[in-house]
């Protein structure tokens, strides 16, 4: 049984490679957008109106991570008393981002997207199963 559910916002943590990072995109940001265009088959010009918007959900679901000490590759996670908070802003957090891709990507990207969400949260899981402690 799922003690919780993960979004989007999480996979970002688990896909990150060491890449360097440029003065206004964190590190591991350029894999993850590089993945998340592929899947869902964006043009150049859709690459580039919704790159800021994967940057500040990249940047805020961070900021959500260290608030609550969620870290997969190292094993760690909230407490279960604070699992169901953390899951309320991170789906707040995604609802805005889905808000502003709606109006750029394709009702079929945006299926595309949850499927992509799905499975990335599927490898999150695994991840932290494998490195807790």
């Amino acid at each position: 049984m799922k003690l919780f559910k993960l979004s989007f916002v999480i996979l970002l943590f688990v896909i990150v490679l060491p890449f360097s990072a440029t003065a206004d995109e964190p590190e591991g940001f350029e894999n993850y957008f590089s993945n998340v265009s592929t899947s869902l088959d964006l043009t150049d010009q859709q690459k580039t109106e919704v790159r800021p918007i994967f940057l500040s959900s990249f940047n805020e679901s961070e900021s959500i991570f260290q608030k609550y000490g969620f870290y997969p590759a190292k094993g760690e996670r909230p407490s279960i008393f604070k699992i169901g908070d953390m899951k309320k802003e991170i789906e707040q957090s995604e609802a805005k981002t889905d808000e502003q891709l709606n109006k750029i990507l394709s009702s079929q990207q945006m299926d595309d997207l949850k499927q992509f969400r799905d499975e990335e949260e599927k490898k999150i899981e695994k991840e932290y199963e494998e490195n807790k402690k």
